[in-house]
């Protein structure tokens, strides 16, 4: 949502990932859920308009995300991090995806990383 919408510290960080994502320096991965959270956010907080959201959607798509859809296994994952976390298993398939990928997860979730810290390689997207 950072990328869309100005909600604090974390949108320089977060506009600089995407800028390098889009040329070519860093890969950046997520499952599916990706998709329609964005989508969900925008609409839900009134921030979008439906082809503005569309538009949205099109400029993850060349930022060269790469969007997983998980198996089973991936998905039984994020519950198990879920079950350890109390968070809720679509926060947790983000870790997941990383963990699997071997490679760290970048969030602004302060919560989410202090509680999954030792299950992954978590970063703060205000440090990154």
């Amino acid at each position: 949502m950072k990328w869309f919408a100005d909600e604090g510290d974390d949108d320089v960080p977060a506009r600089a990932l995407q800028q390098l994502s889009v040329a070519g320096d860093i890969e950046l991965v997520a499952p599916d859920i990706l998709l329609y959270e964005t989508a969900n956010v925008l609409l839900r907080k009134k921030l979008f308009s439906v082809p503005e959201v569309r538009e949205a959607l099109d400029l993850i798509r060349h930022a060269n995300i790469a969007v997983v859809v998980p198996e089973v296994d991936l998905l039984m994952e994020a519950v198990q991090i879920a079950t350890r976390t109390n968070a809720k298993a679509y926060d947790t398939a983000y870790l997941a995806l990383a963990n699997d990928l071997a490679c760290p997860l970048v969030t602004a979730d302060v919560r989410f990383a202090k509680a999954a810290a030792s299950l992954g390689d978590i970063r703060l997207l205000n440090t990154f």
